[in-house]
């Protein structure tokens, strides 16, 4: 075999070696690509600003770091402060409901002091002050209540109570109207109002509210037995005997009634 015959080995070495550069160029540019739109994806999802819920955590982040410690510190206090001053409340009703008012003073000043948001303990702690016959007080505390709650009509209608024992029946009118302007069908205020009316021999007056408790509670047989008094009062006798004789056979008061009606007979003659 002469030397033309035989195969070139250099060439096709350096063949191979061309292919196998060349492949690895390949590999790595195809790796590199890879890498590449790998980055790409994970900077446009996680660290990109188009991804929602990433951004929703980031900003979680930033505001969590903008929060100082103290602040996390006071408003966990704050919460168990006000589950404190409810816990109080409920202990305070119950000395309350015992007749126990020293008591249920306290335990409502120390619901208010944890939680001075929590205006039913100025509302509670107004009532035990009127139960225990400390007028003034229970005028001052009511007030206050107010003050934090204006749409209160408990503490409205329980301020007006605690004027008419202090014999202010015109400060007692007023909180009573505030009542009835935040709820015009509030019941207690309407029969308290056409009562104090009645006190102050405002007749006319007193039967319109008697006649709008009428409307709410139609069963309530005293109310047409009060009706039937402003009609009298106001000497509208027929009136007071339809009034009664309405009702008369329906509840036991039926006595009553009748001696109503006696009385006005013998005013006759």
């Amino acid at each position: 075999m002469c030397i033309r015959d035989r195969p070139n080995i250099f060439l096709r070495s350096r063949n191979s070696a061309e292919k196998t550069r060349r492949f690895g160029l390949t590999s790595l540019n195809n790796s590199r690509k890879r890498i590449g739109n790998s980055r790409s994806f994970l900077g446009t999802q996680t660290y990109g600003s188009r991804n929602p819920v990433i951004l929703s955590i980031r900003s979680n982040k930033k505001r969590r770091a903008g929060q100082s410690p103290l602040h996390t510190v006071q408003s966990v206090r704050n919460s168990d402060g006000a589950e404190k001053s409810l816990s109080l409340l409920n202990r305070g009703k119950d000395k309350l409901r015992s007749k126990q008012y020293s008591d249920a003073i306290v335990c409502f000043e120390k619901a208010y002091e944890l939680d001075p948001k929590n205006a039913e303990a100025l509302l509670y702690k107004g009532r035990a002050l009127m139960d225990d016959n400390k007028l003034s007080k229970a005028v001052q505390t009511l007030e206050r209540a107010i003050a934090k709650n204006p749409n209160s009509k408990p503490a409205h209608h329980l301020l007006a109570a605690a004027y008419r024992s202090l014999k202010n029946a015109k400060k007692a009118l007023e909180s009573l109207n505030s009542a009835l302007s935040i709820d015009g069908s509030y019941l207690e205020a309407l029969i308290s109002r056409a009562d104090l009316y009645m006190s102050i021999n405002e007749w006319a007056k007193a039967k319109e509210d008697f006649e709008a408790v009428a409307r709410i509670a139609p069963k309530n047989s005293q109310v047409y037995l009060s009706i039937a008094e402003c009609e009298t009062k106001l000497g509208n006798t027929k009136e007071a005997v339809s009034y009664t004789h309405l009702r008369a056979h329906e509840t036991s008061l039926h006595l009553v009634c009748r001696l109503l009606l006696e009385k006005k007979k013998k005013k006759k003659k």
